[in-house]
């Protein structure tokens, strides 16, 4: 078998490769012109018409799709499907008539064994012969690459043309990344920013609120704000905005609405530039709940007790406690505070607050301490800022009167005052003591005539509820320190002071009662007396009887102890003999 001709394979390879080059060229000069006329067509029709986000998307997409397409038709394809030797040469033959499918032939039948009764001296002598033919034969001609150069030209024409155009337009790169979805704002002849930046303005109903706007660029002298009241409608009402400040390549310019009841739209326009916004009308931040709970001080040993907030009546706290706020606000906010108020004209004092955020839609809670230690202060306010910058006014005072922990009462019940009894009496003295949280001691002090005032410890009565139950005392005078005498005085009284350690200690003292001393001869002479009254003055009834019966019996009590004293002292030795 005759070997296939490695001059023809060179030039049928030669014509593959233009083939390639050629596609390649002409696709990528496709793209070029694509790329050109879809995006510069874009960004002229956007500095035209100022398209919405949405519309420069779809047409992003259809850029994207057109060149995917492209890609893979002028570049992709070509190098992934290129023809094989026995279609260029065909295409050859096409171009060349003269060799009559001899090239093809020449390709074929030394390419694999040849068919029964073909001759093998006949086949070297065709390839041989369409060797010499194709030598002077430029194989590459049958190459149409007419379309290739004109769409090189176009390119290059229109890139030459865009590339000028983006470079001598003034927002040239801003439109380009417009074109692309980027986040540029339309570039404007003046170019405005709103105050605030979003161009929503919260405003509590009946304030005035301030439009305004700074503009760079082409700065006229005003401005114009058109109002939408409807929502939906595009009926308007225009209002002239004026420049209020100027500075080098930047102004200022400001409306102010008086008197807002209702949330508007708003578009600022000053020259060509545009900037949209809106006024939202929201009822002021109040307390909606308040719930205070009293922690009272450790003496008192009350604990935490939840006050009942009646209107705006917190009530009256004891001095000393902590009142624990939890504020129900009416609108979420961002700042709180407490602020104290005196009834002397002292200046107000702000406590700060925590905010604890909501959930499920709920405002949250607003979280402060006030510590009841002075008695000036009578009421609690609580200062709000809105989320949205709106801030409380008038705020609604919670009124509480902060009383201190009242000393101890003490009274003595008996004996009555300026009682006579002798030296070695012991009188029961009766008392009654009260105290709201408890006493830490209760004292029996004494002095006789002009002395020095002696003290004696008292065993503290048993309580009932905050108050405590009739006590008493036997008063031993034979057992004092300085023994009393015939013809003295003795000046009592009782001394109870409360566990208070916070504010205290509060200290009660009763009525100074006086004991007479006398001898054993003039108490028994009046007790006499006294039950000869008695028993003058009993009568009918029953109860006279009892009372007149228990007085007697007191009586001869007291004679048969004032006996027994006498007794005792004329037994006891002398100690002058």
């Amino acid at each position: 078998m005759p070997g296939t001709s490695a001059m023809l394979l060179r030039r049928v390879h030669a014509v593959r490769a233009k083939l390639l080059r050629v596609a390649l060229l002409h696709g990528l000069a496709r793209l070029v012109i694509a790329v050109v006329l879809l995006v510069g067509g874009g960004m002229l029709l956007d500095w035209a018409l100022n398209l919405p986000q949405e519309v420069r998307g779809l047409l992003c997409v259809g850029y994207v799709a057109v060149f995917v397409a492209l890609i893979w038709q002028g570049i992709l394809q070509p190098l992934m499907e290129q023809p094989d030797d026995d279609t260029v040469a065909l295409m050859v033959e096409h171009g060349e008539p003269g060799f009559r499918s001899r090239l093809i032939a020449s390709l074929q039948l030394t390419r694999s064994d040849l068919p029964e009764g073909v001759s093998g001296d006949l086949v070297e002598k065709m390839v041989s012969d369409t060797e010499k033919m194709a030598k002077p034969i430029d194989f590459g001609r049958v190459v149409p690459m007419e379309a290739m150069f004109a769409a090189l030209a176009l390119s290059l024409v229109l890139a030459g043309a865009g590339g000028t155009l983006y470079k001598q337009a003034e927002d040239g790169e801003v439109f380009l990344r417009r074109a692309f979805m980027g986040s540029d704002e339309y570039p404007f002849k003046t170019k405005l920013v709103l105050v605030p930046e979003d161009g929503v303005i919260a405003v509590a109903r009946g304030e005035d609120v301030t439009i305004k706007a700074i503009a760079r660029g082409v700065l006229p002298k005003d401005g114009q704000v058109l109002v939408y009241f409807n929502e939906g409608s595009e009926d308007h009402e225009i209002r002239e905005l004026p420049q209020v400040e100027s500075s080098g390549d930047s102004a200022t310019y400001q409306l102010m609405e008086k008197n807002v009841h209702q949330s508007f739209r708003y578009i600022v326009k000053v020259n060509d530039g545009r900037k949209e916004g809106s006024v939202v009308v929201r009822p002021r931040p109040k307390v909606a709940v308040l719930n205070c709970v009293e922690a009272f001080p450790e003496y008192t040993g009350k604990g935490e007790v939840k006050r009942n907030v009646r209107g705006q009546q917190i009530g009256s706290v004891l001095k000393g406690s902590t009142l624990k706020f939890a504020v129900e606000p009416s609108r979420a906010v961002k700042e709180a505070k407490m602020r104290v108020h005196y009834s002397d004209g002292t200046e107000d004092r702000e406590v700060d607050a925590k905010i604890e955020s909501g959930r499920d839609g709920k405002p949250g809670m607003i979280l402060a301490d006030l510590d009841a230690d002075n008695e000036r202060i009578v009421s609690v306010s609580f200062f709000m800022e809105a989320e949205d910058g709106i801030l409380s006014m008038d705020e609604a005072r919670f009124r509480l009167g902060v009383e201190p922990d009242g000393k101890p009462m003490v009274a003595l019940s008996s004996p009555p005052d300026l009682l006579q009894v002798t030296s070695r009496a012991y009188p029961q003295i009766r008392f009654r003591v009260k105290d709201d949280f408890g006493l830490s001691r209760l004292e029996l002090r004494y002095r006789i005539d002009d002395g020095d005032e002696k003290t004696i410890p008292v065993s503290l009565p048993p309580r009932s509820g905050e108050e405590y139950d009739r006590g008493g005392l036997d008063f031993d005078l034979d057992k004092l320190e300085e023994k009393p005498t015939e013809g003295s005085l003795i000046f009592y009284r009782l001394v109870a002071t409360d566990n208070n350690k916070d504010t205290g200690p509060g200290v009660g003292i009763s009525r100074v009662n006086r004991l007479e001393v006398v001898s054993a001869q003039v108490k028994e002479l009046a007790l006499i007396k006294r039950a000869d009254r008695i028993i003058q003055r009993i009568k009918l009834t029953q109860g006279d009887q009892e009372k007149a019966r228990e007085e007697l019996a007191e009586i001869l009590a007291a004679l048969a102890r004032i006996r027994d004293e006498q007794n005792s002292e004329n037994r006891s030795p002398n100690p002058d003999n």
